[in-house]
Formats: C-alpha cells, structure tokens, sequence
C-alpha cells in the first residue's frame, strides 16, 4: 500500500483472514473481518489520506479491491459507492499467506 505500509492475509479455503500489518508512523486502521472476509480501513488524518481494503475469495480466486481517496474526498470514502474517478484501484503491498 505504498508509503503507508504493507498488509498481509491468510485464505483458508474460502476464508479470508488478516494475518497482520505493519503500517508507518502517522496510519491508524480499523478492521471489519466478517463472513471470510476482510475489510481495512487505513487513515492517516495528517495528510487527509484514507485507504479502503477489501479483500475476500470470489468464484475461487483471491479477489482484493483497494481505494485511495486524498484530500477533498477524504471524509467522504466510506459513503462513496460510485465511480468519482478520485479513486485508485489496486493490489500493491497486498499478500496472500497461508
């Protein structure tokens, strides 16, 4: 996940859980883990940087959705369901164990 660290998963069959993270000075998480499934959210509030990680098992392969939202859509990345183009998709710093 760039700058603000790394997140590593485990896949248990169709389970997916958080293995651990290690995240720079300054990036505060929160974890939403239900069902096989885990759902990160990583804020850093002195640079107004909010990372939005799903990850889960969908039709029998590791599916991982990540989105970055910076400055003015900060507050808004946990009501935002639609496709702004502010977002980065992606799956770097991601790791699968297991």
């Amino acid at each position: 996940m760039g700058d603000a660290g790394t997140v590593t998963v485990d896949v248990s069959g169709m389970d997916v859980t958080l293995a651990e993270t290690s995240l720079a000075d300054g990036w505060e998480v929160t974890e939403r883990e239900s069902g096989g499934e885990v759902e990160l959210d990583i804020v850093n509030a002195a640079s107004s940087t909010s990372i939005d990680l799903d990850a889960d098992i969908d039709d029998g392969r590791m599916d991982v959705n990540i989105e970055i939202e910076v400055g003015r859509d900060f507050d808004a990345l946990r009501h935002d369901d639609d496709d702004d183009g502010n977002s980065t998709e992606g799956a770097e710093g991601v790791s699968a164990g297991g």
